[in-house]
């Protein structure tokens, strides 16, 4: 609390103090001893991690959610020495609907980074309970946003009604936005295929430009907001004036600087280039025009294909494709498109898409899941780039049986390979 960071001996001799004491550690003892080891960046013994662990298990019924807050805050800043067990992370997740809006958000943070499944169940209570209270006046954009956020990344959907709630507090405080919620904000749109209505998407708009004028943008930060505005554009198209802002912004030396320095950026840059520009026949001036230096990197790099990153089941959907006859490439960049596509078909000119967990969220453990506004506006784009393309969906997608991979690829696949022919936009919903 203080911000004093003790010597190594020093912390030697308390570690020694706490693995002699632990079984006597009463519930407040516990959690403000887990808090320290995240505050300090300490790393305790193995041994004593899961020694500590093991007392909250012990102590949990009766903790305080401020308690259990610091022991997870512990947990989690030690997740890469000792991943904690399943029974004791059920049991905070089923009291986490009882946590104040702060503990609530570190808490979630605390699940996502564990890389732990709550379940529908525990989500659900969460998404209750913030409704329930919507427009609190404590409540500001850093909440909505970390809130949008964190569901967005844990790839759970609450519903529309909660999506209506949380985007339209987020659009009622769009004068106190910074830029990491505008990206938040974006990041959760994209990800959850959430369209806001136009009354939000004006005010959040509004809220961006503003922010646009008066805050600090990283690097980063101005190219996410382009690329997810251009990941937007099939439903809400973004205002010329903020586009003109955010590119002034990408003038700037230093920003300029950063932006060359760094091949992603690079590339996420003329990817958000292509996006704002993909179905302009109008006649009006395309939305986007970057500096052209950055625009020649960016392509340079596109070009490169960055870091080439091959699924399991993606390398599974190119061998059954191959036992059945079809020579297939992985990995091929499009030309003429900011599209890189997992399985080509080069003798039926054609691509094959393998979708992932990450590309769909999922309303309910009961349905199958949707597509996010991200894999939404890809499919959308590379069918208006004249790309035929075909789409296997991971919940389709057998994993390790070879028998049902290859009834797939026939019965599915092969008849729209042979016809040449990929999904349209309107019958994407049904992929």
């Amino acid at each position: 609390k203080l911000g004093h960071s003790p010597s190594q001996s020093a912390m030697s001799a308390i570690d020694r103090r706490v693995r002699h004491l632990m079984d006597h550690f009463n519930e407040k003892d516990l959690a403000n001893t887990m808090y320290a080891w995240a505050r300090l960046g300490h790393t305790p013994e193995t041994s004593d991690i899961a020694s500590a662990e093991r007392r909250a298990t012990m102590l949990f019924d009766n903790m305080s959610m401020q308690e259990l807050t610091n022991v997870m805050y512990g947990l989690e800043s030690q997740v890469s020495r000792h991943m904690p067990q399943h029974a004791l992370l059920s049991q905070v997740a089923g009291r986490i609907h009882e946590s104040t809006d702060q503990q609530l958000i570190h808490l979630l943070r605390n699940f996502y980074a564990m890389s732990y499944d709550m379940g529908h169940g525990a989500m659900n209570r969460v998404r209750d309970r913030i409704t329930s209270m919507e427009g609190d006046s404590e409540r500001g954009p850093k909440f909505y946003a970390n809130l949008l956020w964190l569901f967005a990344s844990m790839r759970y959907h609450p519903g529309a009604e909660a999506m209506d709630s949380m985007s339209r507090a987020c659009a009622n405080f769009s004068h106190m936005l910074i830029p990491r919620h505008v990206g938040a904000t974006l990041f959760a749109w994209n990800k959850l295929g959430y369209v806001p209505d136009l009354d939000v998407w004006d005010r959040f708009c509004a809220g961006m430009s503003s922010t646009l004028l008066t805050k600090e943008w990283s690097a980063r930060q101005l190219t996410y907001a382009l690329w997810a505005l251009g990941n937007m554009r099939p439903w809400r198209k973004p205002r010329a004036e903020h586009i003109a802002q955010i590119v002034a912004l990408l003038d700037q030396s230093d920003v300029r600087g950063t932006i060359l320095s760094s091949n992603g950026l690079l590339r996420q840059l003329y990817q958000a280039n292509s996006l704002m520009r993909l179905g302009d026949d109008d006649g009006e001036a395309p939305l986007l025009a970057l500096p052209e230096d950055l625009l020649v990197r960016g392509h340079e790099e596109w070009l490169k294909g960055g870091d080439e990153y091959r699924s399991y089941g993606q390398h599974e959907v190119s061998a059954a494709l191959a036992r059945a006859g079809i020579s297939n490439e992985q990995e091929i960049l499009i030309p003429e498109t900011p599209f890189k596509v997992d399985i080509w078909l080069d003798g039926a000119r054609m691509a094959v898409e393998v979708e992932g967990p990450t590309h769909y969220t999922r309303t309910s453990p009961t349905v199958d899941p949707s597509a996010t506004h991200m894999t939404l506006a890809r499919r959308i784009w590379m069918h208006a780039c004249g790309v035929r393309c075909l789409y296997v969906p991971y919940f389709a997608w057998a994993t390790n049986d070879e028998a049902a991979q290859d009834r797939y690829v026939t019965e599915e696949l092969l008849p729209r390979i042979e016809q040449r022919n990929g999904w349209t936009p309107e019958q994407l919903a049904v992929v």
